[in-house]
């Protein structure tokens, strides 16, 4: 095995040198995203202000296999790409009717390095054989009469390198000097001392590998001086770590902030994020994106609890949401402690702020059992505040935000106290996590006083006990099994208690003469003056203990009225409701569509996930459970009223109400991983 650094130029360069995509290998699955951040790198060591001298892509492992062919055992991915946009580059100035001598010899450099112009054995001219899948669509791109369209990735990405080097400032020779300045790490194995297999199985086994945040430190500090680095690292990046422990997750809640999306916890999907926001924001300034960072680690800190916040209120208020570990609140409470920080908003709006927040997920959890829906509403609620109250959002926000939130409905909606009341009536408490069921009882036993229950020595206690002795059931009498089951593990029913062991299953005198007449536990004390405990004093107790609830997670109030206006712009969400409206304008990310009717949105995105990767949207047209709504070639005898075709010979049926289309669409954005709220609507 011989292992070297080099040049992807020098890597491709020799006269008769063939690569061959062995067939056990996957079909080209690169898209367009990844096209795009190869191009940016490629652009970028053109810049006089980068300090970028090369780029590294990766490895690629080859065998030499027999008169200079090489089969690749990895990095099949990086060299196709390479080479659709060397084609790209060549067909280019093939086109081209002015010019110059330097790109006529650039052209003929070009085919040098993607044919063997004087092979006699055809099958060898074209340098790269992808497998039998791919070798069709590439092989085409060497013809003269070759159409450009969108019938798979590898078309795909070298009309996207195309259009990109017909649209670039760079001329033809600065983008081939670029990539000149490519560079891998070459492993040639030998096929008789060399097992290809176990090496690709090291090269990507996941036993020891960098997780995001050790990426990111990498990128922010790695092109620096050794000096600058330490300073760097011992300024910031020290602080940060003590800070936020999991890095990863701080700044995968720090960019859904700033970046106004979501981003998921995907492997690389942070690392990725970031940096094009690095780039964005601070132009790879690394001393000016740490300062930034630290700022909002030291925010992040108080979510977590691992600092305590200056002012004790706003402290204890973060203390009793972080005990829900409600993440997905964290880039909604950056942007208002952000506020916060500017003066913008006080501490009192922003205290009752956190306690609303505490209200609507708790109340959530007790009545769905779930906080499911909520993360994109967190992630577009600060948005939405500003937009509902464009001139006073700083002086009302708590009164807009209450709004929103009590408006919500199916998956985001704010339960009412008789819907909590209703629920706790019959609520398995017992059954919740240890976190949400300690969480409530010690919320009751501390409502009213100055002090915060610790139930470290305290254990539940079920006053009707799990198992009932025959004096138990003689004392509910007739049902008493539908009774028992029905009630045993409702608030009403439970308490706390330091004497759980002498408790047992005694019946409910003994219970009281034991602990229950002389408990300072606020839950216990009041139940010494009960004569006899069954199913009308368990719904009394809980009737009187979810009237504590209903004060301490109170339901919004607000006198915020939303001024209707004749054309609004509304963000797609699981729960929006637009019938009888009709619709202006789609904005999918920064691109914006004119549409007349509803039907119009379910083929823009279905081009665009096609045209991103048409292998990908094909098999998900197959094999996804969405796969009764698309058709091919020859469905067009069917009714059209019915049928949109998104891209020559592929159909996808719109019929349906405006709600169905718009599960339809979001269906189709979470198998893409594309962040939904990013599709708005302008409509009248």
């Amino acid at each position: 095995m011989q292992v070297n650094k080099q040049s992807f130029y020098n890597f491709l360069e020799g006269n008769g040198k063939v690569f061959v995509i062995p067939v056990y290998q996957r079909d080209y699955a690169w898209d367009i995203k990844n096209c795009d951040r190869l191009w940016s790198d490629i652009v970028l060591l053109n810049k006089k202000d980068s300090n970028n001298k090369s780029h590294f892509l990766g490895t690629i492992v080859n065998i030499y296999d027999k008169q200079d062919e090489r089969l690749i055992v990895d990095g099949q991915q990086r060299l196709t790409t390479i080479s659709l946009l060397l084609i790209a580059l060549e067909n280019y100035l093939k086109d081209k009717i002015d010019k110059t001598e330097d790109e006529s010899r650039l052209q003929q450099e070009l085919m040098d390095f993607l044919v063997n112009r004087h092979s006699s054995d055809k099958s060898k001219r074209i340098r790269l054989k992808p497998n039998k899948q791919d070798r069709i669509d590439f092989d085409k791109l060497f013809e003269d009469d070759f159409e450009v369209g969108n019938d798979s990735n590898i078309v795909n990405n070298y009309n996207f390198f195309y259009e990109k080097i017909e649209n670039c400032e760079l001329k033809p020779r600065e983008l081939f000097d670029n990539f000149k300045k490519l560079e891998i790490v070459n492993i040639e194995l030998e096929r008789m001392y060399d097992d290809p297999q176990l090496i690709f199985e090291s090269l990507n086994s996941t036993g020891v590998d960098l997780t995001d945040g050790d990426l990111i430190r990498n990128y922010i500090l790695m092109g620096l001086e050794p000096r600058e680095q330490e300073d760097l690292y011992e300024k910031y990046w020290v602080k940060i770590e003590n800070k936020v422990g999991d890095i990863a997750e701080f700044l995968r809640n720090f960019l859904m902030f700033k970046l106004q999306k979501n981003v998921t916890q995907k492997k690389r999907a942070v690392y990725h994020e970031f940096k094009k926001y690095s780039k964005q924001s601070f132009g790879n300034n690394a001393n000016d994106v740490l300062e930034s960072v630290l700022q909002y680690a030291k925010i992040y800190s108080f979510f977590i609890n691992r600092s305590t916040h200056p002012d004790a209120q706003i402290n204890n208020s973060l203390t009793r949401l972080n005990n829900l570990r409600f993440t997905p609140a964290y880039p909604f409470l950056f942007d208002i402690f952000d506020l916060y920080s500017k003066d913008v908003l006080s501490k009192n709006t922003v205290n009752t702020i956190i306690n609303l927040v505490e209200s609507y997920v708790f109340r959530r959890i007790m009545v769905y059992n779930s906080t499911q829906g909520m993360n994109k509403m967190f992630l577009t609620l600060s948005r939405e505040v500003k937009r509902l109250a464009p001139d006073n959002w700083q002086d009302r926000y708590f009164d807009v935000m209450s709004f929103i939130i009590k408006n919500k409905t199916t998956s985001q909606k704010f339960p009412t106290d008789s819907e909590l009341r209703e629920a706790m009536l019959v609520k398995n408490v017992y059954k919740l996590s240890s976190k949400n069921r300690d969480f409530l009882l010690s919320s009751l036993e501390g409502y009213g006083s100055s002090y915060s229950v610790d139930l470290t020595d305290l254990t539940v206690e079920h006053i009707m006990p799990q198992t009932l002795t025959n004096v138990w059931k003689k004392s509910i009498g007739i049902g008493w099994e539908d009774m028992h089951s029905e009630y045993v593990h409702t608030i009403g029913n439970l308490t706390l208690t330091a004497k759980n062991s002498k408790l047992s299953n005694n019946n409910f005198k003994i219970k009281q003469k034991i602990d229950l007449h002389t408990s300072k536990l606020k839950l216990s004390y009041k139940l010494g003056d009960i004569n006899e405990w069954n199913k009308e004093v368990i719904l009394q107790r809980t009737n009187s203990l979810v009237d504590e609830m209903i004060q301490i997670w109170k339901y919004p109030v607000t006198d915020f009225e939303k001024v209707v206006i004749k054309s609004e712009v509304y963000t797609l969400s699981e729960d929006l409701d637009l019938r009888n409206t009709k619709p202006v304008i789609i904005q999918i990310g920064d691109e914006g569509f004119k549409i007349a009717h509803w039907r119009e949105i379910i083929e823009i995105i279905c081009r665009k996930f096609y045209d991103e990767s048409p292998t990908k949207f094909r098999e998900f047209m197959r094999n996804s459970d969405l796969s009764r709504y698309f058709g091919f070639t020859g469905i067009g005898q069917y009714d059209y009223n019915d049928l949109r075709e998104f891209r020559k010979g592929f159909f996808v049926d719109v019929h349906g109400s405006t709600t169905e289309k718009f599960r339809f669409i979001i269906k189709v954005c979470e198998h893409f991983d594309f962040d939904y709220s990013e599709i708005g609507f302008e409509v009248r």
